[in-house]
């Protein structure tokens, strides 16, 4: 499946894919105003997100480390059972990204996420992936390997 990122970015996801519905979207999401989209694959146990917004004023001026610092505090807010975080970095579509990961539990099933941000032209683009623990290893490697095919258009 080919995926257009806010007319800027394409990348290819699996067949296994499907996209999560703005209904859902909005629900799970009651809180947030960035746009974005989801994908889930039921076969993988996994979730794709991507979002992105506008950068606040003087938001160029603040190292994309900064807030990926910031971003790491919101989802410590609000993931109460947060823990082992970790700070990660590459490069998506030649551009830099910062990011994390961090473990925690949901309805007894540990979880993990893996979330880098990107800024690029007066956008943030977060790229995050959640998936089962006891997969972190293999959905992981799928989550660095769809990144790697992250284009610009």
């Amino acid at each position: 499946m080919n995926v257009l990122i806010d007319h800027r970015w394409q990348m290819k996801l699996p067949q296994d894919f499907s996209q999560v519905s703005e209904e859902e979207l909005r629900e799970n999401r009651a809180n947030m105003t960035d746009e974005g989209m989801v994908f889930r694959s039921e076969e993988r146990h996994i979730f794709l997100q991507i979002f992105w917004k506008k950068v606040p004023m003087f938001g160029n001026m603040i190292a994309l480390e900064k807030v990926v610092d910031l971003t790491v505090k919101q989802h410590q807010k609000v993931v109460p059972t947060y823990r082992s975080h970790k700070e990660l970095s590459r490069d998506i579509a030649g551009q830099k990204a910062a990011g994390f990961s961090y473990e925690y539990t949901v309805q007894d099933m540990d979880q993990v996420t893996m979330y880098y941000l990107i800024r690029y032209e007066k956008k943030y683009y977060a790229f995050s992936c959640i998936m089962r623990k006891e997969n972190q290893d293999r959905d992981a490697a799928f989550f660095q390997d769809i990144l790697g095919h992250v284009e610009k258009i």
